[in-house]
């Protein structure tokens, strides 16, 4: 028994470094795809956010304050927006995932799911990247201060990274079997940006709005991660286990859906 038990964890560590190899290897391979390896290469992971999130907080760098305290518009909209790129850009890339990947998944040891984990790798670092230079820079010049919380701000980009990654599961799905839908995510993802709650606090909202966008779980992953940025935010509109609900039955429907789509390719 005790020989068994031994091969059973062995079986399962060799599961897990195969997993981690498949997995960096996607990484590396989505890395020189998409960035190349001439000129700043792999440091447009940082500066592609970076230039996006500067340019928005730019524009709002002569703005009054957004509220009461320490909530000024620069790290308001550095913390909205780079929180936003990392919805758009796994949301937008979802619908490619399958298309330029096809061919390793007949490989046995490359799982549908690698892809997007490689994907969300690379967007989680740029990001976190971009506002940890941003965020820098605002409170240097005097634009902004240090975070306050900054666990629940790190947290806030975490949740958030689990909540589309799980989305993009049924997202990629979905473009599989639609080319309609497939042509429809890039333009709704934008649609999306003004009731997603990168822009606005929920205290803003008079009540009969705000009880509708308390529905969407993105509200409550903004305003933790304004907790996270400024001493005056609160806890009032974040709801911790509607959130998990929401991750964890998109993460079911998800596995099955790409079930489905593995099926549908003959992969088995």
């Amino acid at each position: 028994m005790t020989a068994q038990a031994s091969q059973g964890r062995l079986g399962g560590n060799g599961m897990l470094t195969v997993r981690a190899r498949v997995i960096w290897a996607l990484l590396m391979r989505e890395m020189q795809t998409r960035f190349g390896r001439n000129n700043v290469g792999f440091l447009w992971i940082v500066i592609e956010p970076l230039l996006l999130a500067s340019a928005i907080a730019a524009l709002h760098a002569g703005d009054t304050k957004h509220g009461n305290g320490d909530i000024r518009p620069v790290p308001f909209m550095i913390v909205g927006y780079t929180v936003f790129y990392l919805f758009r850009a796994i949301v937008n890339r979802a619908e490619s995932a399958m298309h330029g990947n096809t061919p390793l998944l007949y490989h046995r040891q490359v799982m549908i799911l690698d892809v997007l984990i490689a994907r969300a790798i690379i967007e989680i670092a740029g990001v976190l990247g971009s506002a940890t230079l941003l965020m820098s820079i605002a409170v240097l010049l005097d634009a902004a201060s240090p975070p306050a919380r900054p666990l629940f701000l790190i947290l806030a980009y975490f949740v958030m990274l689990a909540y589309v990654f799980t989305l993009s599961l049924l997202l990629m799905a979905a473009c599989h079997f639609s080319t309609v839908f497939a042509k429809l995510i890039h333009p709704l993802t934008y649609l999306s940006l003004p009731i997603t709650g990168g822009f606005f606090m929920m205290r803003w909202i008079p009540v009969k709005y705000r009880d509708i966008l308390e529905w969407l779980p993105t509200t409550h992953i903004y305003e933790l991660a304004r907790y996270g940025q400024f001493q005056n935010a609160n806890l009032d509109y974040v709801d911790p286990l509607f959130i998990l609900v929401c991750c964890l039955v998109q993460g079911v429907f998800g596995l099955i859906a790409l079930d489905r789509v593995r099926q549908h390719l003959n992969l088995h």
